[in-house]
C-alpha cells in the first residue's frame, strides 16, 4: 500500500483502511459463539435433585428427593468452563449450545466432603437439546 501526500491521496488510504476495518469487524462478527445461553436450539436440559434426607426411607414415612438449589456448570472436553445457569425452583435448567461433547455437573462446594455429584458427559446434537437429570448425593445413610 503506497501512502501519498495530498488530499485525494488521504481520502483513498481512509477509504482503503475502512474498508479493512469492515472485513475484519464482518470476519468477528461471523466467527463469534452465542453468548445467550438459550438462543440456540440445542443444547442439555434436565433436573437436579438432592437426597437422600432420611437415613432409612421406608414405604410408611417416604423421604422424597428435593429440588438442588444452585448452579449447572458445563465444560468443554478440554475442561473449559463454558458456562453456568441457575435452576429454577423445581430444579429444572436449560443451557443452550453448540453441537459437541461436555461434560455437566451441579457447582458444589469444593471441600471434597458431602454432598457430592457425579459429572455426566453428555453429547449434544443440531437442533436437539439432549436431557442430562443430575443428582447430588447428601452422604446420608
Amino acid at each position: 500500500m503506497i501512502f501519498r501526500d495530498g488530499p485525494e491521496s488521504s481520502r483513498r488510504n481512509l477509504m482503503r483502511l475502512s474498508g479493512i476495518a469492515l472485513v475484519l469487524l464482518v470476519s468477528l462478527v461471523s466467527c463469534a459463539k452465542s453468548s445467550t445461553p438459550g438462543s440456540l436450539t440445542s443444547g442439555i436440559q434436565g433436573t437436579v435433585t438432592v437426597g437422600p434426607h432420611c437415613p432409612v426411607v421406608q414405604a410408611e414415612s417416604p423421604c422424597p428427593d428435593t429440588p438442588f438449589d444452585g448452579k449447572v456448570r458445563v465444560s468443554d472436553a478440554g475442561g473449559g468452563v463454558v458456562a453456568e445457569v441457575q435452576v429454577d425452583p423445581t430444579g429444572a435448567y436449560r443451557i443452550g449450545l453448540e453441537p459437541g461433547t461436555y461434560v455437566v455437573e451441579p457447582v458444589l462446594d469444593s471441600s471434597g466432603g458431602p454432598p457430592t455429584a457425579t459429572p455426566a458427559t453428555v453429547v449434544v446434537q443440531a437442533d436437539a437439546f439432549t436431557t442430562a437429570d443430575l443428582s447430588v448425593d447428601t452422604g446420608i445413610r
